[in-house]
């Protein structure tokens, strides 16, 4: 059991000292100045930097407002397609133009979801 706590005291000094803006090689050295062997050293550095952070957790609402901003982009550039090749066709007097119907759909699905998941959450 001791083993365990020394080894999360390590985890947390590691982890502390790599806040700091420690380097890797200065918190390898500050553990192996606590009698740690360079490679048990370098599994807690390697451990300490690859730990979940709590702003790695996912965030609904987050995600909800990234659909959100997809969609009202997509929107918008299809609108700007829409007018730009209906004023272009309007200055030769006539023609063809195009309405980016495709755009229309994926900006409509990414607004009604970031909706969705925005009620949601």
């Amino acid at each position: 059991m001791q083993a365990v706590q020394d080894k999360e005291q390590e985890k947390s000094l590691a982890i502390q000292l790599l806040e700091e803006g420690k380097s890797v090689a200065e918190v390898v050295n500050a553990l192996q100045n606590q009698g740690l062997d360079e490679i048990v050293a370098f599994g807690i550095v390697s451990d300490a930097i690859n730990r979940p952070r709590p702003e790695a957790v996912w965030d609904p609402r987050e995600d909800a407002i990234e659909s959100l901003k997809i969609g009202a982009a997509v929107l918008l550039g299809a609108i700007a397609v829409t007018v730009a090749t209906y004023a272009i066709a309007g200055a030769r007097g006539g023609g063809r133009y195009f309405v980016a119907v495709g755009a229309f759909i994926f900006a409509g699905y990414y607004l009604l979801k970031g909706l969705w998941r925005l009620a949601r959450s």
